[in-house]
């Protein structure tokens, strides 16, 4: 029969002493046990690895047993196995041990130990510290299963239902009080949040959203302590740039994840993500195409055929409309004197209004074009310095192709 190998112990305390004395008594029941006698000297070994269980005394020449078990948890969560804690002290003031259960102990004891009280709490601590190792053995197979229906989900469902099955798994994995996902708005530098069906409606706090845009605009992993909330968001990247956001919010009281398996777990969400936009784009753009496509093959058709030159006029108006996505299309022509541009079809104009047009050649959009020979795609009419004015109230958008 395999013998399972024997649990690893720290003790720490800066008397030599007490040391030697719990570590004769660990060993006597079959322990292999490491000795430290500060801060500095029990992290290098935790650093190392392969520790099951820390006592530790709660004043040290350099700080104290809550800085070991803080600092363990965020400087050194990648560690194997995740210790547990048992803190000492002659000191057993109830601020002390509120401190020391707060930290992450599980178990507070008093100088002098009793040998045999002792042999109970590291007992009971390395039978917790093998019930929490299972706990993360089914985690991590947990979440193997919810990231291969994710990876299913991403490649076989439209953007909205990929992105609906990113904060699920995002609930799934971090537990935390809100999933949110954001998405670049309609102007530059704005985020836009995803709701998806039957879920939290309500707008994410200020505090939520600031996370949001420092992750966006720094483009990197952001924690934040708000004023009753912790913030997490990391950035979701296209071809190296941010177009979005994945955040999640914990409210005060609400276990959070240690750093790097709540950054790991939210960047493989965010790649998800970034897979369901990018595959989503490249549908676009198929899409896009064989409009195009057809527009082209409407117009050679049209000109083929015995269709009169005013109805090939609107086919092309009509092609140019679905292909831009315009909600107004004009052909404008020169007149017979040459110095004026007249509508000859129009698309989402009224008919009246594009009878009585009349652009001089040199003026306006569509005159400067005549006159220069050169194409103009202008992003926003009313701030472009050339042709700034007010855009006139039935138009809905202010770009404009001439």
């Amino acid at each position: 029969m395999k013998r399972e190998p024997a649990p690893v112990v720290l003790v720490v305390d800066d008397d030599p002493a007490i040391c030697q004395a719990l570590s004769l008594h660990l060993r006597f029941r079959g322990m292999k046990v490491h000795t430290a006698n500060s801060v500095a000297q029990a992290l290098h070994a935790l650093a190392e690895g392969g520790i099951t269980l820390v006592v530790t005394d709660l004043g040290l020449p350099d700080g104290t047993g809550h800085e070991i078990i803080r600092r363990t948890k965020s400087e050194l969560s990648g560690v194997d196995p995740r210790p547990e804690f048992v803190v000492m002290t002659a000191n057993p003031t109830l601020d002390n041990a509120v401190a020391a259960f707060e930290e992450g102990a599980c178990q507070f004891l008093q100088k002098p130990i009793s040998t045999a009280f002792l042999e109970i709490v590291v007992k009971r601590a390395l039978e917790l510290a093998e019930l929490r190792a299972e706990l993360r053995a089914l985690a991590d197979e947990k979440k193997d299963i919810v990231l291969a229906s994710l990876a299913a989900a991403t490649g076989e469902v439209g953007l909205a239902g990929a992105l609906e099955a990113v904060l699920t798994a995002a609930d799934v994995l971090l537990a935390p009080t809100r999933a949110v996902l954001w998405v670049m708005g309609a102007r530059p530098g704005e985020l836009a949040t995803i709701t998806p069906e039957g879920g939290n409606v309500e707008a994410p706090s200020a505090e939520h959203r600031a996370a949001a845009m420092e992750a966006y605009e720094q483009g990197r992993p952001v924690f934040q302590w708000g004023a009753s909330s912790r913030f997490a968001a990391v950035p979701i990247r296209l071809e190296e740039r941010p177009e979005g956001v994945l955040s999640v919010e914990y409210a005060r009281g609400v276990d959070v994840p240690a750093e790097a398996e709540r950054n790991a777990s939210l960047n493989e969400l965010a790649a998800h993500c970034a897979n369901a936009m990018r595959k989503e784009r490249v549908f676009s753009s198929l899409q896009h195409s064989s409009a195009q496509i057809h527009s082209l093959v409407n117009v050679g058709l049209a000109m083929s055929s015995e269709t009169s030159l005013q109805q090939l006029f609107e086919v092309i108006v009509d092609s140019a409309a679905s292909v831009c996505g315009a909600g107004r299309c004009s052909l404008m022509l020169l007149d017979h004197d040459k110095a004026h541009l007249r509508m000859r079809a129009v698309r989402g104009i009224d008919a009246d209004i594009a009878q009585t047009v009349e652009v001089p050649v040199g003026q306006g959009i569509a005159g400067t074009v005549v006159a220069t020979g050169e194409a103009l795609y202008i992003a926003d009419i009313e701030q472009d310095p050339r042709f700034g004015h007010a855009n006139a109230t039935q138009y809905r958008d202010r770009s404009l192709i001439s």
